[in-house]
């Protein structure tokens, strides 16, 4: 068995008031959400933080760990850069200190080995990107999101599918906030995003057909 986990940041402004989420989906099958917010940060140091305070909250490290993100800079920084950074005395390739510092120190006392890293498409209805975005987006903007602890079989964002890195099913909801298509798996998580917003449209769709007939016109009339 493995653990699951997805993450995601997010920031209003860049920087602005910040906000991050995650999923974490132990080896029992239970459940737990988390997630809260920063008063002024960057989408990226979101990102960071979500992983990072989901790998703390971990009580077994017996099994492998699986994350889910939708950041390629999360994953190339762990991946990739963070040994040489530490061999270069935390410098990046252009000499300069490396952003975000501490926070990197502090994925060192994780057995770093254990974890292997998956990104996932943002904003495409991909269950559990989709779910971390929306704790994070709430937090950021001032929001206080019920966070689920449970077992996974009354996970209530899971639906018909049988993982949440699978992409959304049918039928599902769209809204366009900020000039993306964002998707929801029921009418609850899309109407806690657009009630606190004005003039956000949305609506039900029942295939990918359909789904992508709504794209092209508020591609058009919101261009």
């Amino acid at each position: 068995m493995n653990t699951m986990i997805y993450t995601d940041g997010a920031s209003s402004g860049n920087p602005g008031s910040g906000g991050w989420g995650a999923i974490i989906i132990d080896p029992q099958q239970y459940v737990y959400e988390l997630g809260d917010a920063y008063p002024y940060t960057t989408n990226n140091e979101m990102e960071i933080v979500a992983a990072l305070n989901a790998l703390k909250s971990l009580k077994n490290w017996e099994c492998p760990i699986l994350i889910y993100t939708d950041s390629r800079y999360l994953i190339q920084s762990i991946t990739q850069w963070i040994h040489l950074w530490k061999k270069n005395d935390w410098k990046n390739s252009q000499k300069k200190p490396v952003i975000h510092l501490q926070l990197w120190k502090e994925f060192l006392q994780f057995p770093l080995h254990q974890i292997q890293w998956f990104h996932v498409p943002g904003h495409q209805g991909y269950l559990g990107n989709e779910r971390a975005d929306a704790i994070a987006v709430a937090f950021s903007k001032g929001k206080c999101p019920s966070l689920f602890k449970g077992p996974l079989q009354k996970y209530p964002y899971l639906k018909n599918s049988h993982s949440l890195t699978t992409h959304a099913s049918y039928p599902c909801y769209l809204a366009w906030i900020n000039g993306k298509l964002k998707r929801y798996s029921s009418w609850k998580e899309c109407e806690y995003e657009i009630k606190y917003q004005s003039k956000i449209p949305f609506k039900k769709v029942k295939s990918p057909e359909e789904e992508n007939l709504v794209l092209e016109n508020w591609k058009t009339l919101f261009r």
